[in-house]
């Protein structure tokens, strides 16, 4: 059936992503976004977009990057899928700072933030406070990187997440 196909091939993309295998994984993505497309499932569309975008950051093609990632936001603001949206909004800062257009990268992670707070996703919230110290340390604010850092520390202690503690120390 078509479903079953549009799951091999995303679960495939998947894999072969979690490989490293960003050209492979990208062309199963593809094929999915198209029986994905097809069928109107936009949920689906959203995220195969996401993890497109993924895969071109990932591999340095940062305009591809950007325009999946605004294509998957926009499906996801249209699905009212916020927390997936927060999702993209992170992708979209770390496309911006690795551009050096901090500014940029800063507005997308507070909207991911207050997105995460809404969901009281604690974990995403500690890792935007992390990411936001990273560009302050890639800005030269070291005081300010220091403070974004002690913030995700406390939330990562709080929650017992020991692996983002040690991010932090």
């Amino acid at each position: 059936t078509v479903a079953q196909r549009l799951s091999a091939y995303n679960q495939l993309g998947v894999y072969l992503q979690q490989k490293g295998m960003y050209r492979g994984s990208s062309e199963y993505f593809k094929h999915a976004s198209e029986l994905a497309l097809g069928s109107n499932d936009l949920s689906m569309v959203a995220g195969i977009y996401h993890n497109l975008g993924i895969n071109a950051i990932r591999s340095g093609h940062y305009d591809e990057g950007l325009e999946f990632a605004y294509k998957s936001a926009d499906l996801y603001r249209e699905l009212n899928d916020s927390l997936h949206l927060a999702q993209v909004y992170n992708d979209l800062s770390t496309i911006y700072r690795k551009l050096n257009r901090f500014d940029q990268a800063i507005d997308f992670l507070t909207k991911a933030q207050i997105l995460n707070m809404n969901h009281e996703n604690w974990s995403q919230v500690a890792d935007n406070y992390y990411n936001l110290g990273k560009i302050y340390v890639d800005r030269r604010h070291i005081a300010t990187a220091q403070q974004y850092f002690h913030r995700a520390l406390r939330i990562h202690e709080n929650t017992g997440d020991a692996h983002g503690r040690a991010l932090c120390l």
